[in-house]
């Protein structure tokens, strides 16, 4: 029943939108000048008047479609945007804090305690010193803490080697920063060395402060003094 009663109420509504067409200005205008025509001229105005329409009928489709297209790529697109920063994210957050460097006489300690287990002779170990301005290369000056410079004489290939292994792993944020090596001029079969080592300056970090809770502005209850004057 309610769906003759839709029929019905939508074909009133054709009719008359029909008639409001055809009592209209431009259809009577329309109309008398397709009467004018001769049956070829009018048999081109129906075949023109049928490929308007068709093109009409396929062209809001089609445009919606288009542009639903480039909506939904965009959205994919910032999707996957998203869930690249959120895998960053996660990825720096996974990241183990690199700790900051011991201070410079402890690390210099520690040198010296990686020199003794290799059991180079005191000659052999011409300086073990603390540079507080080690020379700016690829690192920048203020990137740096400070330096340490060790210099060795008459070692082997090995030695060299391996202290280089040890150096580099005493500390993650000290790095061998130069290595200069020389053939020892009293003995060409062993190696003078040169490593300039730095220490990285790794800033504390501190976690963002939480901003401070919104609080609520409670409005001002009306006195009684306000409520008599406003009567």
């Amino acid at each position: 029943m309610a769906f003759d009663d839709l029929k019905e109420n939508l074909k009133n509504q054709f009719v008359q939108i029909g008639e409001r067409i055809s009592n209209s200005r431009l259809y009577v205008v329309v109309s008398e000048r397709y009467e004018n025509l001769n049956s070829t001229q009018q048999r081109l105005a129906k075949i023109i008047s049928f490929i308007l329409l068709l093109g009409l009928f396929v062209y809001f489709p089609m445009d919606y479609f288009l542009v639903s297209l480039e909506n939904e790529t965009a959205f994919e697109g910032k999707r996957k945007s998203i869930k690249d920063i959120i895998k960053s994210e996660r990825e720096i957050t996974a990241l183990p804090d690199i700790p900051r460097p011991l201070p410079a006489e402890a690390f210099k300690s520690s040198v010296d305690s990686q020199l003794k287990e290799m059991n180079l002779l005191p000659e052999q170990i011409k300086q073990v010193s603390i540079n507080m301005q080690p020379s700016a290369g690829m690192i920048p000056q203020n990137k740096m803490q400070y330096g340490i410079d060790i210099t060795v004489n008459k070692i082997n290939l090995k030695q060299l080697t391996n202290l280089g292994s040890k150096l580099q792993i005493i500390h993650p944020s000290v790095k061998v920063k130069d290595l200069i090596v020389t053939l020892n001029r009293e003995d060409a079969r062993y190696l003078n060395a040169d490593f300039h080592l730095v220490a990285l300056n790794i800033p504390e970090y501190k976690a963002p402060e939480p901003p401070p809770p919104e609080t609520k502005k409670k409005g001002k209850r009306p006195s009684k003094t306000d409520t008599n004057e406003e009567q």
